[in-house]
């Protein structure tokens, strides 16, 4: 879901179009819920404790990616907003 959302704000619009910033934030992404959650497989996600008969509903490991994604958003934009020059 995250890479989608990702993928919508910085894809590719056609092929000559530089697609370096999305697969970076991709990367970010992937990397930030490795950290957090330390896989990204749903069955050993459902093995820590996610899903639907367990300690946690699925719908809580999808809110808890997306703060992530939100982040990760957050700390690019203001990066790049650090690297405009001021007008």
């Amino acid at each position: 879901m995250g890479v989608a959302v990702i993928s919508a704000l910085s894809g590719r619009t056609s092929a000559e179009v530089n697609d370096q910033n999305c697969q970076e934030l991709v990367a970010r992404y992937r990397q930030r819920f490795l950290d957090r959650f330390e896989t990204l497989r749903c069955g050993e996600l459902r093995e820590s404790g996610y899903g639907a008969d367990n300690v946690e509903p699925c719908s809580v490991l999808v809110e808890r990616g997306v703060q992530v994604l939100v982040e990760v958003l957050e700390e690019y934009h203001q990066e790049q907003s650090e690297k405009r020059p001021e007008p």
